[in-house]
């Protein structure tokens, strides 16, 4: 998931990073502090947003598979009914 390896998505919210030992001409340090904020955001926005991503996957699969099982319960008892019904009339 992109949204676990934060940099992409830092990447597309504000643009790519400059490695911190690079200088960096005419950025004053006041525009570093509220750029490493912006970052810091960024990374936990991403990681929110790979828990919610992955938390509803879990429970999509969980409602497909609880819905699975059920609509074939259906048609088990659905079948086993309709076979009674057949021997039972059979049997006359």
């Amino acid at each position: 998931m992109a949204f676990l390896e934060e940099d992409y998505y830092i990447c597309a919210k504000i643009g790519q990073l400059t490695p911190r030992n690079e200088t960096t001409n005419g950025t004053s340090p006041q525009e570093i502090v509220e750029r490493d904020k912006r970052v810091g955001q960024c990374k936990s926005d991403a990681q929110i947003i790979a828990w919610i991503v992955f938390v509803a996957l879990i429970v999509a699969g969980t409602a497909m598979i609880v819905w699975k099982k059920c609509h074939f319960k259906d048609k088990l008892l659905i079948e086993s009914k309709s076979l009674i019904v057949v021997t039972l009339f059979m049997s006359r």
